[in-house]
């Protein structure tokens, strides 16, 4: 009798080990694709600051130029 409750149980502990792998392996799955979207937002949010800085130059050159346009205007008077 006893040796077959030690059967059962390390049939038990035998499954509960394998869901247990299974359910570190759908977590290290899960791990990696949230690794990778945060990867793949880093390099979004890299290009999007790359941009705005490209914006801000040209913004000022802008700037710079409508105030010597504004100069010569004044110049003509």
């Amino acid at each position: 009798m006893v040796a077959g409750e030690v059967q059962k149980l390390s049939m038990n502990t035998a499954q509960a080990v394998e869901q247990i792998e299974q359910i570190l392996e759908d977590i290290n799955q899960s791990v990696l694709k949230i690794v990778s979207s945060i990867d793949t937002m880093s390099n979004k949010i890299q290009t999007q600051a790359s941009v705005t800085e490209e914006i801000n130059n040209t913004t000022e050159t802008i700037n710079e130029m409508s105030t010597q346009l504004l100069v010569l205007i004044q110049n003509l008077d």
